[in-house]
């Protein structure tokens, strides 16, 4: 099975929706390809392009773990998790920083 990168955008495209509304209230605009493959994040004159690949979790973290007693429990990521809980602090750091 050959993975479909448009597919995957589609099918997060509602917590992708979520953050952006976040951002926005923040000044934080948004382009969902600049031409090589990035999104494009913008805010007060200063531009971050962050690759598609890692915004959209092409690849990547899929779950985390909690301590429960003496043992360590996985806990599946969701897109929603992957997307408040990773990109977004990455996303408002890279801003602050560019």
């Amino acid at each position: 099975m050959e993975f479909d990168k448009n597919k995957h955008i589609e099918k997060m495209a509602k917590p992708v929706e979520k953050l952006l509304a976040v951002l926005k209230k923040d000044n934080i605009s948004f382009a969902p390809n600049d031409g090589d493959n990035n999104v494009v994040f913008t805010r007060d004159g200063k531009e971050v392009h962050m690759a598609q690949h890692s915004f959209y979790r092409f690849s990547g973290i899929s779950s985390v773990y909690k301590e429960k007693g003496e043992f360590m429990i996985p806990v599946p990521v969701t897109d929603e998790m992957y997307l408040f809980d990773f990109m977004k602090p990455i996303i408002y750091i890279l801003l602050d920083h560019a």
